[in-house]
């Protein structure tokens, strides 16, 4: 048909590239507009991504718009961003849109327009009655003006137009309480004469607003200015220029050294730079990020800063709000809906704010961002595992950084290799800080081996007898402890004191773990739940527990220390946001004496009076199959190390391990380069000196998995320019129900890449689309 007007469409299924539809005639809509569409039997709404002129299949088989929806449009920036992060990490499009923008949000979206213009049309016909009622009170004034004045004696008395009408409008019941609002500001000049029409339809509509927005539900009210005075840092601030009703907002005072390291950085970013921020833990690098943000913000433009946890961003929150007071908003899924769909509108409508938030930030609309932060840039947090888009915010804001200009900023205490490698490739400039803000005190860092501790009946459960009275005199002290265990629950595994068995969930070939607070065995991978009876389920004997996870630590401090007041932080307390809050407010105030904790004591917490951290069993660190183990450990020992003598106060690291002469150790204590660790890799071509992609395969038959993942195996090995692993089971080779089998693949660093990767997927599409039963993925940059 001559003239049809072609779209692409971005839906938020699982199908490569975008989907060509028609514009019906005298429809106009263009790229970001949202529209509904029939895809297969199911009607979706999608996003245009851009209009062509000529159809890439037969208009036959085009279809038309069912409609376009009236939602805030997508920016251009933003689907450049799901396109480059679908190329990158193997993913269609739509499953990058899906994450974006879920199906909820777009219906609270949608919603949110409804409301808004409901409410602007409740406000015009507010305006239009309150117009007529004032319209007719001051007639009804001006009446009794004449009257007033054709008395006799009037002049006489002083009465003047302007004086009557200055004492009427004071007394009116009407205008009263406008006058006193200030919505209606009595003045020599407003008293002179009649408001005439223009006047009085504009105060109207002014009334109205006031009166519908004060309970408009399409945008999350601001919320209030924190009472906090202090920096955060133990430090003071300045007042600087930035206002925020009618209060000023704060800078952090900064140290010389931080001073020098701003500096730098700004240097860099004022030629295009971006930087890698390495500052030894207590360094404050949070205060640099605060005095960059701060001259962002007067730019009136917006700054985003991302964090690994959500634990991390609440400790954050305010310290950030001391600074910037409302402006800073927090971002991360355990927010209300209502308060991220809030912050989506304040972005799109250009408000320049300080977000905080966690790596579904990167998503959010900011047509004015500033500057872009990843504060712990090493953490594996950053990784999405499940679901598609499996990407890793780090390299996602450098994505972000690229398409919209704004500078980028990562730090961290241990920087991950990768960004070793693009400081040593010239892709980021290095400003290190090497101070402490508070200059501190001295960290010890004390091996004890448990081998040895047991021989000598030197061990009390899990914990070494050294280490108790270590303890103790910390206490002694009034210090505070941290305890890290990398495992939750309270047995990790149980085990039948007659025949040896060891129960297994059902639908992995994953061991269920014990959680005696609540009664329950756990698989820590499908989620599955199961009562406990401690009974063995094959022979009826008697199932005890075999190892510690944090619930028996904090079973054993209180034990071995019934006066300290004892805490427990790990995803089982973390699921409840107040109790999490809690828990991190009363170490944090010095409420309570010792915190045992998972990898979520080991993020960026600021606790100034912690004299004494402890790593109980370090070898489930080192002991993992995957060539990441040595610089995760030495990065985790590292972040544990830096929780401690924050302040004046010396301090001690204590690990706990059968393995005292391991490599990772070693550099621990001899303050290795990171570089010394990168050769190894090198030497073998592994990331990040090669890129790696993981194909994941899963399927309930066995048999099947291994015939196809063979298949895919052979064809790969002959199309693709790389190192090709066999197909192999990962340590937990089944999951709900699923067999498991991965291919890894390392590429090249080049210009082929991007090549590389179609050919991979194409491969795999080939062989393996069809198979029934059979499902698979891609991983790209796994950690």
């Amino acid at each position: 048909m001559d003239g049809r007007r072609y779209i692409k469409v971005i839906i938020p299924v699982k199908f490569r590239g975008t989907v060509t539809y028609a514009l019906p005639e005298g429809v106009v809509a263009g790229p970001g507009d949202w529209v509904s569409v029939r895809f297969g039997a199911k009607t979706y709404t999608g996003v245009i991504a851009e209009t062509v002129d000529e159809a890439d299949i037969p208009d036959s088989r085009i279809r038309e718009i069912s409609s376009v929806e009236r939602l805030p449009p997508v920016s251009l920036r933003e689907i450049r961003l799901w396109k480059q992060v679908a190329e990158y990490y193997m993913c269609t499009i739509g499953e990058v849109f899906k994450c974006a923008y879920p199906e909820r949000k777009v219906a609270r979206e949608g919603k949110r327009l409804s409301d808004k213009e409901a409410a602007e049309r409740r406000i015009l016909k507010l305006a239009r009655e309150t117009a007529e009622k004032l319209d007719r009170e001051f007639s009804r004034i001006e009446e009794r003006i004449a009257k007033e004045l054709a008395k006799p004696g009037a002049a006489k008395k002083g009465l003047t137009e302007n004086s009557l009408r200055d004492g009427f409008y004071r007394t009116s019941r009407i205008l009263k309480k406008y006058i006193e609002k200030g919505t209606f500001p009595l003045t020599p000049e407003t008293a002179a004469k009649r408001p005439d029409k223009a006047c009085i339809e504009t105060l109207g509509l002014k009334i109205a607003e006031k009166i519908i927005s004060s309970r408009k539900p399409w945008d999350e009210p601001a919320e209030g200015m924190s009472g906090e005075e202090n920096c955060g840092n133990g430090g003071t601030c300045t007042e600087g220029p930035l206002t925020e009703k009618g209060r000023q907002w704060k800078s952090p005072v900064l140290s010389e050294a931080q001073e020098k390291a701003k500096a730098e950085i700004l240097e860099n970013f004022s030629k295009g730079k971006r930087v890698l921020l390495k500052g030894v833990a207590g360094s404050g690098k949070t205060e640099i990020y605060a005095s960059i943000a701060a001259d962002i913000l007067r730019n009136g433009k917006s700054v985003l800063m991302l964090v690994p946890e959500i634990s991390l961003s609440r400790q954050l929150e305010e310290r950030m709000r001391s600074f910037f007071g409302d402006r800073t908003v927090v971002y991360h899924s355990k927010e209300t809906p209502v308060k991220r769909d809030g912050i989506s509108a304040r972005l799109r409508n250009g408000e320049n704010l300080f977000v905080l938030g966690t790596r579904s930030a990167l998503f959010l609309p900011c047509p004015n961002i500033g500057c872009i932060i990843v504060d712990e840039e090493n953490d594996s947090s950053y990784k999405q595992t499940e679901p598609a888009p499996r990407y890793n915010g780090r390299d996602t804001a450098m994505f972000l950084s690229s398409i919209t200009g704004a500078p980028l900023l990562l730090g961290s205490a241990t920087p991950s290799y990768e960004s070793i490698y693009n400081v040593l490739a010239g892709k980021l400039a290095e400003v290190s800080i090497d101070e402490k803000y508070h200059k501190g005190g001295k960290i010890s860092t004390v091996l004890i081996d448990t081998i040895a501790e047991r021989r000598k009946r030197g061990m009390d459960g899990p914990i070494s007898k050294k280490l108790i009275g270590m303890m103790q005199d910390t206490l002694n002290r009034n210090g505070q402890i941290m305890l890290f265990r990398a495992r939750r629950a309270y047995s990790p595994v149980l085990q039948c004191r007659e025949c040896g068995e060891m129960p297994k969930c059902p639908h992995c070939n994953a061991y269920l773990s014990y959680h005696k607070e609540e009664g329950y065995l756990e698989c820590h991978y499908c989620g599955s739940r199961f009562g406990y009876t401690g009974i063995c389920p094959k022979c009826g004997g008697t199932l005890e527990g075999r190892g510690a996870g944090t619930e028996k630590i904090e079973e054993e401090i209180n034990r071995l220390f019934p006066s300290a007041k004892t805490a427990r932080l790990d995803s089982d307390t973390a699921r409840n946001p107040a109790q999490e809050k809690m828990i991190l407010k009363d170490f944090s105030e010095g409420k309570t004496d010792i915190l045992v904790g998972t990898q979520i004591i080991a993020k960026g917490f600021d606790f100034g009076n912690v004299s004494l951290v402890a790593i109980l069993n370090a070898d489930s660190l080192i002991g993992l199959q995957d060539f990441r183990a040595d610089e995760n450990a030495l990065q985790l020992l590292m972040q544990l190390k830096g929780r401690c003598a924050r302040r004046e106060n010396d301090g001690t690291f204590v690990i706990q391990t059968e393995q005292p002469g391991h490599p990772v150790y070693s550099r621990l204590l001899l303050h290795t380069r990171p570089e010394e660790g990168m050769k190894e890799r090198e030497t073998f071509d592994y990331p990040p000196f090669t890129r790696m992609v993981e194909i994941v395969m899963r399927s309930r038959d066995k048999a099947r998995l291994k015939e196809s993942a063979g298949k895919l195996y052979e064809a790969l090995s002959q199309d693709i320019p790389g190192h090709i692993g066999i197909p192999v089971e990962p340590q937990i080779n089944m999951i709900s129900g699923k067999h498991i089998l991965i291919i890894r693949i390392r590429l090249k660093r080049d210009r082929k890449l991007s090549e590389s990767k179609r050919k991979i997927w194409d491969t795999a599409d080939r062989l393996l689309k069809n198979e029934s039963g059979a499902e698979y993925y891609f991983n790209v940059d796994p950690l």
